[in-house]
């Protein structure tokens, strides 16, 4: 099997020599990469939705979402609506990704692997929503971006999956072509705030 490799291990690694050298004692934003996640689109057709719930909710637990922005989650796995009989499902890299494939019929709809495809980058701290407001043209206040609400959107012309995973942190689904370009906007919007990076 291939093995799975960042495309920012060498620009993680640089931001947190960056961050080290201007010794802030503790930074009010941090930057860095999820690794060791699967993620699968599920998709299903028209008159087929209701059957794939049901294959979704007895292989994992979790129900899909009825509406685009409010992920559904059965412990570590999360479940997007990204259309209208379109999926995410994300979650640890532990075998639950093969059991779905197996268990939804081509007759129901189709599991498609997009975990090689997608890298997963996260910012928290105190400016956080602060530093993603200068590239998001969406209202991040937490009283309109409640907690674990999540919203395709675009950063600085790319599209991104973001998802407000906690008070202070959000996680950003960004293809794995404009990984680098994403972390390098990132990289320059945090610097002058004290920053540090998880390589």
């Amino acid at each position: 099997m291939l093995e799975r490799r960042s495309a920012l291990t060498r620009d993680a690694a640089d931001l947190q020599e960056v961050s080290a050298a201007q010794g802030a004692p503790k930074p009010p934003v941090r930057i860095g990469e999820v690794r060791g996640f699967a993620l699968l689109q599920a998709a299903a057709f028209a008159d087929t939705v209701a059957e794939l719930e049901r294959v979704l909710r007895s292989v994992l637990g979790v129900d899909l979402p009825k509406a685009i922005g409010a992920p559904t989650c059965a412990g570590a796995v999360r479940a997007f609506r990204i259309g209208p009989e379109q999926f995410w499902i994300a979650g640890p890299e532990d075998g639950w990704a093969a059991s779905l494939r197996q268990a939804v019929p081509s007759a129901i709809g189709s599991i498609t692997s997009l975990s090689h495809a997608r890298t997963r980058l996260f910012i928290e701290g105190t400016r956080a929503r602060e530093v993603l407001s200068k590239g998001i043209a969406l209202d991040l206040h937490p009283e309109v971006f409640d907690l674990d609400a999540c919203a395709l959107t675009e950063l600085q012309h790319t599209p991104v999956l973001l998802h407000r995973i906690g008070q202070e942190r959000y996680e950003l689904y960004v293809l794995r072509t404009y990984a680098a370009w994403i972390w390098e906007w990132l990289t320059d919007a945090v610097l002058p705030l004290g920053a540090a990076a998880d390589a």
